[in-house]
């Protein structure tokens, strides 16, 4: 790389590939993961320009992707290794951490991050399996009838029983919803009023009220709500609280 011309055709290819990589999207099975690490690197050890750009382009485009196999999970910790810093100096990096790899921008100079990516990637992948497995989840309660009694449906971090019901709650009668979900204590069952229309007929969501009837202390980092371990949250909220997960049957496909 002493002499421009060189450097330049260098640069010309490798911009060309990563560029009719990123247009071809039809390609599911990316041919050779070392290499396109490699190349990256590389480029910017050789300060091309054109290609460092397009082809971490490229990167955060796989790293922000779903699929598999062509998609986050397919990096080892030795490709983090090497893309780390690479990472740190490419463009709107802080918000592509923020966004896309959901960690903190600092967080690609630890030494840990490449083993924790590989580590966020396969429980991500964990999860969206076992999600995908889930057709509902049932909630039973051991008094002889408890509102939030029924099926719920949805994905984390917010399921919703399938139907609205009318509830004598803190002596109103009132139309709600009810919804299983995530807050920062950890999962929750919320009643939840369904709103008036306004002036203009669209919903008053200003008006609504949310009741936690059920709670599971400590639950924050758990993926799905756990079966046992809910206490009442309201004098309404009577017995013993469990929750089933109704699994699909046949096959399922994930990808």
């Amino acid at each position: 790389y002493d002499f421009g011309g060189g450097r330049k055709l260098c640069d010309l290819i490798l911009f060309d590939y990563f560029k009719s990589v990123r247009k071809d999207e039809s390609v599911m099975v990316v041919p050779d993961v070392d290499f396109i690490v490699a190349s990256v690197v590389l480029a910017d050890e050789a300060n091309l320009g054109k290609a460092f750009e397009e082809g971490m382009k490229f990167i955060w485009e796989i790293m922000n992707c779903m699929y598999v196999p062509v998609g986050r999970t397919m990096f080892s910790e030795e490709h983090m290794k090497n893309l780390a810093p690479l990472l740190e100096k490419s463009t709107d990096a802080i918000y592509m951490c923020e966004r896309r790899l959901k960690c903190r921008y600092g967080d690609l100079k630890s030494d840990t991050f490449p083993i924790a990516f590989v580590k966020n990637c396969s429980n991500w992948l964990t999860h969206h399996i076992m999600c995908n497995f889930i057709s509902r989840i049932k909630v039973s309660s051991s008094y002889l009838y408890c509102v939030v009694d029924g099926d719920y449906e949805g994905r984390p971090p917010e399921f919703c029983a399938n139907a609205q019901r009318k509830v004598r709650w803190d002596g109103v009668l009132n139309n709600v919803s009810i919804e299983l979900r995530t807050k920062e204590e950890g999962w929750a069952i919320i009643l939840k009023t369904i709103p008036p229309l306004d002036e203009e007929g669209e919903p008053d969501h200003d008006s609504i009220v949310e009741t936690i009837a059920w709670k599971a202390p400590h639950s924050g980092n758990m993926p799905l709500p756990p079966s046992k371990g809910w206490i009442s949250a309201h004098p309404r909220a009577r017995g013993e609280l469990k929750i089933a997960y109704i699994l699909k049957e046949g096959e399922v496909e994930l990808w």
